[in-house]
This record gives structure tokens, sequence and C-alpha cells, in this order.
């Protein structure tokens, strides 16, 4: 039931700045048609009022965990119109937004979860003040107007924007000319996203994604930017040029592909980029020699052909995923800018340096040096730090030993290595 006792804690809630309001509604949702309550629409507006008035000097809300009821969501709906005027921060579902007309210029942090709610319009949202910004399963009818666009530049600009979190694939369709902002007239109008503070950007890497960052002006600013490649990979870039013309080529590329591939009526805009082809163009680009990170995930599919592999540039690695031990070794020897390698699930080392003991390959154990011993390759490589594991089944001290050693005598510009 709906507690209609909390004028009783009136004087213990007037000083409160946060509202949270979470509702499962299980695998039904509940309306004004099958609930037992029998509440109307205006007593929602009743109940609201009411609390608002109680509660004058809430700041913060977040209503994003209210699934499948009607009931409340139109409440929180009707508390969200009323804190309109003076909320810094906001974090809600279309449904809960649709009857607010517009935000304050106070208005700091913004996070919209759109998951079944693809062509979506926001209230009016003055960008002055707006420090943080996430959008979650946005499609490409998402309705860019919400936000105040810059009457001389035509451009909407996030002034303060800090931070922007674009959680999922289902990003809005764009081109390199800029934004296609659908009206309900079916008209389009094209404009581009400045972020002249921005630091902190991440999304998944798709090509609608693409399209986005193909139409945004970057700030100078930005400190980290990362991209997750599906569910096997995340991209991260320190102190990126992501205004650079090789960076905005690639983007450009895949942004044409999702022009040329994607239907115009499609919501989802899910088609994923190739994970080798992708990687291959981002660490290509020498401007990103400096900051460029590769994060490889847990998924066990076979999409890491090392012969395919192009990654030039690419300074630290980190992978999770079950890796060979001499696969591993192969890709050492194809990056030669690498500097950090994390791998923490390298498997069938044994049959490596067993191999080589039996060939005669090892000279660094003393034990096994004889007369006709094999010279030992020489990788050519600039790797300085190696941390190696494998999570489920930890190596003895002596294998170990036998790791380390068989390493540091192929790689001669290792200052750290661990196993």
């Amino acid at each position: 039931m709906i507690c209609y006792e909390f004028e009783n804690c009136g004087k213990a809630l007037a000083n409160a700045r946060d509202l949270e309001l979470e509702v499962f509604a299980g695998p039904q949702s509940v309306s004004y048609e099958d609930s037992d309550m029998s509440l109307e629409a205006s007593k929602m507006i009743d109940i609201a009022g009411r609390f608002a008035s109680l509660v004058p000097r809430i700041d913060t809300v977040n209503f994003c965990r209210i699934t499948g009821n009607t009931i409340y969501t139109d409440l929180a709906d009707e508390l969200i119109k009323h804190y309109a005027h003076q909320l810094v921060n906001v974090s809600g579902r279309p449904e809960a937004l649709h009857s607010t007309q517009g935000f304050s210029t106070h208005l700091r942090s913004l996070h919209v979860d759109c998951y079944l709610k693809p062509r979506v319009k926001l209230p009016y949202i003055r960008t002055d003040a707006l420090k943080h910004l996430e959008l979650e399963a946005v499609s490409s009818g998402f309705d860019w107007s919400s936000f105040v666009a810059d009457p001389e530049t035509g451009n909407i600009l996030f002034e303060s924007l800090e931070y922007v979190y674009f959680g999922t694939s289902f990003l809005p369709r764009v081109n390199v000319d800029g934004i296609e902002i659908w009206r309900t007239s079916g008209g389009k109008l094209q404009q581009k996203l400045s972020m002249p503070s921005l630091k902190y950007l991440r999304t998944f890497a798709s090509p609608i994604a693409c399209s986005l960052l193909a139409s945004t002006i970057f700030s100078e600013k930005l400190e980290t930017f990362k991209l997750a490649i599906m569910d096997k990979a995340e991209v991260e870039l320190t102190n990126p040029r992501l205004n650079s013309l090789p960076v905005q080529q690639v983007f450009s590329k895949y942004a044409s592909i999702s022009s040329s591939e994607h239907n115009d009526n499609d919501d989802r805009g899910i088609l994923l980029v190739d994970f080798t082809t992708f990687t291959n163009e981002i660490f290509s680009i020498p401007e990103l020699a400096d900051s460029s990170f590769l994060s490889i995930g847990y998924a066990q599919d076979d999409y890491l052909d090392v012969n395919k592999l192009q990654w030039d540039y690419l300074m630290k690695l980190a992978i999770a995923k079950t890796i060979d031990f001499e696969v591993l070794l192969d890709l050492i020897k194809r990056l030669p800018r690498l500097i950090d390698l994390i791998a923490i699930n390298v498997c069938k080392v044994s049959a490596v340096i067993n191999t080589n003991r039996t060939s005669g390959m090892m000279p660094e154990t003393q034990s096994l040096v004889s007369c006709d011993m094999k010279p030992v390759e020489q990788y050519s490589s600039n790797l300085q730090r190696l941390s190696l594991d494998n999570e489920r089944l930890k190596w003895s001290e002596e294998a170990s030993v036998d790791i380390r050693n068989y390493l540091m005598a192929r790689i001669k510009t290792l200052e750290f290595l661990s196993c």
C-alpha cells in the first residue's frame, strides 16, 4: 500500500536534499485499471503536492529504478515537476520526465536511461551549468533539440560539461556533417556538439557511436577517453587529441558505415565494429602513441588473431582472457612500442619451456648448458614491465623461476617482471 502518513515525518524531512524512489513491479506492470488501490491520476498530483510542501528543499532525484508501474511512474513525474525549478542532479527514466517542461539553469548532472523508450523527447535543458551527462540506450530517434543550441553557431554548446557517458551502443544516428535531430514533422536539423571543457568521455564502439564522435568538437582538456568494444575489450586513451585529423578520419570512416548499412527505421543502431579491424585503425595512429591502452576482457570466443593485428602504436596492454604462452610471445614480438603488459590467464607455459630445454635453447639455466646449444632468439621489443599469472592454476616457485629466466634471456629491455 501507499503510505499517506508522511506528514508525521514533516520536521525530520524538511531539510532533506536527496529523493530516491525505487519500485520493481515484476513481470506484469501495475496500472490504474488493474490496481486494487483504485488510485486516480489526480490522487498522484495531490500526493506529490503534499510531499513537496513538506519536503521543499529537494535538489537531487533518482527515479531510475521504477519499472513497469504506471502508478509510481506518474508519482515520480509529478514530483519532478514540483522540484524542476531547483534540481541540481536528476537521474530518471523518460516516463518520469515527460510532463516537466524544463529544468533550471542550476542543473549540473543528468542521467537518463531510455531503455524501452527509444524515441524520447526530454524536457527543455539549459546546458550552462551541466557538468555530468549520462545517456543510456538512446536511439536514432533521440531528439537533441531538448538541449539548448548556441544562437550564434547553431551548435549545441555544453560549455561546462566535464563528464560524458553514453552507456550502450544504442546511440543517435548521425553522420559526419552533424547530428540528425528528428522532429515530429519528419524534418531533420543537423547540428554539432561542442564540449570545450570535457575531461572524461566513455562510449561503446559502434558505427553510430563513431558518427557521434565524428560530429563533436572536443575539448583540448580531455584527460580520458574510453571506448568499449562489445564485451570483448576497452580502449583507453589518456590526454587524447580526438580533434586531430587522423583520429577524426577513423571516426568518420565508421560513421559512413553506419549511414550506408543502417535502415532509417532501425532504432537500435547495434551494428558493431569488427574488433581486429577497428583496433588496427586506432593503434596505427602516431598521435596516440603516448597514451594508448587496451584492456581485453574474459570473453573466450576466438577473436584475438595475432597474425592479423597491426597495433604499431599500442603502449599498454592488459589481457584477462585465457591466452597460450606461445601466442603471448608472438604478440610481444608484433608490438614494437609496447612498454607495459599484464596477462592474468596464461596457459600452456610448460610446453614452450620444455621444448626449448630439449632443443638446447636455454642458456639461462646453467644445468642445461651444453656445447651444442643453439643461440637464444632476441625479441625486438621495447617492453619494460611484464606481469604474468594463471588465475586457475597457480605456478610453482620452480615454474615461476623458469618463466622469468626464459623471458629475461629474450627481452633485454625488461625493467620489471612478475610471474
